[in-house]
Order: structure tokens, then sequence, then C-alpha cells
């Protein structure tokens, strides 16, 4: 698998508003630096390009059918895990959630600026098909998954090319995809990476994650072994649930309101919690095809 850095915009919250409450949307309104779709979304615009012409674009030159150039993606998961396998938890309004994954596309303009405009991304729910190590030594916990679309009746990310992706929205060719994500201890090499940018963005790596954090293995099917290969891409917070599989709410790591699970000392992911990934490094989206 080919990775990709990704630049350092937001990336400490990914998925935690949707964990908390099961709340889902497409994650984006439009893409404004094609004028894909945007005045469709919350903006609640009507017209506000520069041409004065009451149509439905809102960048600069009229066009509302420019291409979303997608070059890299993120794939978390946000899984509950009750010591046998992935399962459904409580968020803290109460409600049941699936297990459930968030694709975030982007295209290359966005490594500029870290602008929203350059990406888009959708929700689907995960099916868990078997467990698998994902060709990484000492993975705690790995599954072959797959994604199935979430958005029923809403626009998933859209103006793609379908010369390459199959249809204008990268749907079909997610659902197709063999995935796998895993959970596991850090690579001394990883930690070390991660540390660094934690700290470079002004927290404490051993007061607020080295107790918290697991990594996060993406697979990908490998033509070579002809199975799902594993690459360590990211980080997993690992929240506390109860016997319910109830989030438990706490005060004991910097994500408000959740309490994390310690596992400094811990040699297997513990039962009951919640696992919540995010990635430092992108797959570019070739990786896919």
């Amino acid at each position: 698998m080919t990775l990709h850095k990704l630049a350092q915009f937001g990336l400490l919250s990914v998925g935690v508003g949707a964990l908390l409450t099961g709340c889902f949307g497409t994650g984006k309104d439009c893409d404004t630096a094609t004028g894909a779709g945007c005045d469709s979304g919350v903006e609640g615009d009507a017209d506000t390009d520069s041409d004065s012409d009451s149509d439905s674009d809102s960048d600069s030159d009229g066009d509302t059918d420019a291409v979303f150039d997608a070059y890299a993606f993120a794939m978390s998961v946000v899984v509950g895990y009750d010591g046998t396998g992935i399962t459904s938890y409580v968020g803290s309004d109460g409600s049941a959630i699936d297990s459930f994954s968030i694709i975030t596309m982007y295209e290359e303009a966005y490594f500029d600026a870290g602008d929203d405009r350059y990406k888009c991304e959708d929700y689907y729910s995960i099916s868990e098909n078997g467990v698998d190590s994902l060709q990484v030594d000492g993975i705690w916990n790995g599954w072959d998954i797959s994604l199935i679309y979430m958005g029923a009746g809403e626009t998933p990310c859209e103006n793609f090319d379908a010369a390459i992706w199959g249809s204008d929205t990268p749907v079909d060719q997610i659902e197709a995809t063999a995935w796998g994500a895993g959970v596991g201890p850090m690579s001394s090499d990883h930690q070390a990476t991660l540390k660094t940018w934690i700290e470079g963005a002004g927290y404490s790596w051993d007061d607020d994650f080295a107790n918290f954090w697991l990594s996060y293995f993406l697979g990908l099917y490998d033509a070579d072994t002809g199975a799902l290969a594993g690459s360590e891409i990211g980080y997993t917070w690992v929240f506390e649930a109860d016997e319910n599989m109830a989030l438990i709410s706490g005060d004991n790591c910097i994500v408000e309101g959740l309490q994390c699970a310690d596992i400094s000392q811990a040699s297997e992911t513990p039962s009951n919690v919640v696992l919540n990934t995010g990635s430092y490094y992108l797959p570019y989206t070739s990786n896919l095809f």
C-alpha cells in the first residue's frame, strides 16, 4: 500500500461526534472549490457566484460539472468490541449505534492549507466477515469487513470521474472493495512519529495519549498474497463501555465526556470498549483499483 502523509488538520476529533450520539450525515454539503452541488447544502444560499445569473453554482466560472479529483482517502472505523467481535453500542444519548465507518476523500489541493472545500465524506455501516490478522505480527484484533453506504435518500460524495470510479460517486467502488481493520500495540517507530506530531501540536504525549492509544491498521487486498494486508496508519482511542455496551462518561482523558480505557499495561484489547480510529497516514485512492 502506498501511503501519503496526512497534513495535521482536525484529526483528533474524527468520528467523536457521531460516536456519542449516532448523528450521521453526508459530511459534505458541497465542494465549493469545484462548485459541485453548492446550493443544496446547509448554507441555504441561492446564488453566491459572481455572475449573478441565478444559477446554482458558487464558483466564479459557472461550472457545476467539475470533477472531484479524489487523490487520497481516509477510512476510519468506530466499532463496539465486546471481547468476541464487532458489535453495536449505546451512545451517550441512549441511542443504539451500529458500528460504522467514515470514508473521507481528499483532492490534492487540500494539502496546501487544509481547506475543507477540497474534501468530502460519507458514512458506511460495517459488516464483519470474519477475524483476520491482516498479515500483521502481534496484532491484537483484526477483521475482514464490508462497508455498506448508510445515506439512503441522501446525496453521497459526487462529481467523481465515472471512467475511474464506475459512477459519479465512490459508493459502488467502496462497497466492492475488500477492507480490513485492526488494532494492536504501536511499533516503536510509529509511536515516535505520533509523539512528535502530538507534542508539536502543543499536547503532552505522556499525559494525554500514551496510555489511551493503540495503533490502527488498515487492510486492503494484496494481489501478491491474495489476502488482506494491513498497514499501521494511525491511532485508536479505546473508550470504556458498561456490560450493556453503553459508553461510560468520564474525565480521565482529553476527549470530553468519555472514559478512556488505560491500555498501558494491557496485553490484549479490553472487553466492552468502543474503538474509535483515526489516520495519520492516508493511502492514495489508486490503492482502491
